[in-house]
């Protein structure tokens, strides 16, 4: 599966972009992790990191860009 990733360095802005052929995830909140399980804190560690997190889906690809404000 093709998998593309950018970084952009700006600023007092760190962008990152990573776009696939899967089918993208698109949840506005993402709840805690059970903190006993052993997988499922990335999206929500990305939410809680991130200054701004958009996913969209077009032509076949998902791309989810990530913002980070210095």
């Amino acid at each position: 599966m093709p998998i593309g990733v950018s970084l952009e360095v700006g600023a007092g802005t760190i962008v990152m972009e990573v776009k696939d052929r899967g089918k993208g995830l698109d949840h506005p909140s993402v709840a805690a992790p059970d903190s006993m399980s052993d997988h499922g804190r990335g999206l929500f560690l990305i939410r809680e990191t991130m200054s701004s997190v958009r996913s969209s889906c077009k032509d076949g690809w998902h791309k989810m860009r990530m913002v980070y404000d210095i």
